[in-house]
């Protein structure tokens, strides 16, 4: 029985369609897209920062700057598939005196 996938994953949806995983590496790929990023990844630290007071809401800054960093990885990892090894088959006649 073939594996059929009842609930697939955002991801595995979007990298379902070939076109909607080129326009998005291109969109990605733009200068345009790399400037708009960097400036709303500053914009946010700037706020952030503007609103910290104490211990406990520079832990909080900190976490919600990782949280954006991550969010871009992620979007930049959407049209990214995994390769696929080699369907390489563990042999009967190892070597157990290695």
């Amino acid at each position: 029985m073939a594996n059929i996938v009842i609930n697939p994953t955002p991801k595995t949806r979007f990298q379902s369609n070939e076109k909607f995983m080129s326009e998005h590496r291109e969109f990605l790929g733009s200068e345009e897209f790399a400037r708009s990023v960097d400036a709303a990844l500053l914009q946010y630290q700037t706020e952030l920062s503007q609103g910290c007071k104490d211990q406990y809401s520079s832990m909080a800054m900190g976490l919600r700057l990782l949280g954006a960093q991550e969010f871009v990885a992620k979007l930049w990892e959407l049209a990214v598939l995994p390769e696929r090894g080699s369907d390489k088959r563990l042999s009967d006649n190892l070597n157990h005196r290695v």
